[in-house]
């Protein structure tokens, strides 16, 4: 599903936009799995209660729909670790193979990493945590279609990650 090309809504430097727009696959794949899904990726296994990048019902998280099954069963549960050090082969080199074979081509290595982060924060923070997420999002858009709560994710997304390169000056 191709979402239509994100619009902010306030003005945005050309070159921020234009290094954020590069991820547009993944974060359309992103809003697509997590409209359909339609609730957080969640466990109650012991040390893990939380989120989790596969849930006990089989939900997928943000950043977890990005590699297989099978990687997962391999390298298990990354327990509490941030997106970022999923990247690392040593630990996870399933998921972590898989991961990097989805960048975007042209992609800097660390700004996917960071878009991968600011992605799974939105994925698990409640809304009086943060300002967007997606638990707050489906707490607001029962009604819609799967195709329109997938844009508005997507916008959602895009809001974080703007935000969060602008405090980083990616807008200089």
């Amino acid at each position: 599903m191709n979402l239509t090309p994100y619009q902010p809504v306030y003005s945005q430097p050309t070159n921020l936009i234009g290094r954020l727009a590069i991820f547009a696959p993944i974060v359309d794949k992103m809003a697509t799995h997590l409209a359909a899904q339609r609730r957080r990726s969640f466990t109650n296994r012991g040390p893990l209660e939380g989120c989790a990048y596969r849930g006990d019902d089989g939900a997928m998280c943000a950043v977890g729909c990005l590699f297989s099954n099978e990687a997962y069963v391999e390298d298990g549960e990354p327990e509490n670790m941030p997106a970022s050090q999923l990247f690392d082969a040593d630990f996870y080199p399933h998921i972590s193979a898989e991961l990097w074979a989805a960048k975007p081509v042209g992609a800097d290595d660390d700004d996917y990493q960071w878009v991968l982060g600011f992605c799974q924060t939105y994925h698990d923070k409640t809304p009086n945590q943060v300002e967007r997420s997606y638990s707050g999002r489906l707490e607001t858009s029962g009604h819609l279609s799967d195709a329109e709560l997938a844009q508005r994710i997507a916008e959602d997304l895009y809001e974080v990650l703007m935000y969060q390169a602008q405090r980083l000056g990616w807008d200089r």
